[in-house]
């Protein structure tokens, strides 16, 4: 990472921003900007240009778990099934019937 940059994690989010020699966590800056205004911290740029930070990204959210919207979509518009979507969210899980 240099003077300025992102630490990207798994999820392909920021982690770790970087302006100057302060370091904060992405989800930090996101609630510090404001959910409202910060979306997410999937980051498809994030530079500093003429001493203005620019950033743009998408999504929506952490991006830890299941999105209620993107669940919604998936039911509505595709036709899914509960478990298409329980296994498009969550891999390797299983759903069983434990009552009778």
């Amino acid at each position: 990472m240099g003077r300025f940059g992102e630490v990207l994690g798994p999820s392909k989010r920021a982690e770790t921003v970087r302006l100057g020699d302060t370091e904060i966590s992405g989800s930090a800056l996101r609630m510090g900007l404001g959910p409202e205004r910060m979306r997410s911290n999937l980051l498809d740029r994030f530079e500093v240009k003429d001493g203005e930070l620019h950033m743009a990204g998408r999504g929506y959210g952490h991006g830890v778990g299941m999105s209620q919207w993107g669940a919604y979509y998936m039911a509505e518009e595709q036709g899914k099934s509960y478990t298409e979507i329980i296994n498009h969210y969550f891999k390797d899980v299983t759903i069983d019937q434990i009552w009778r």
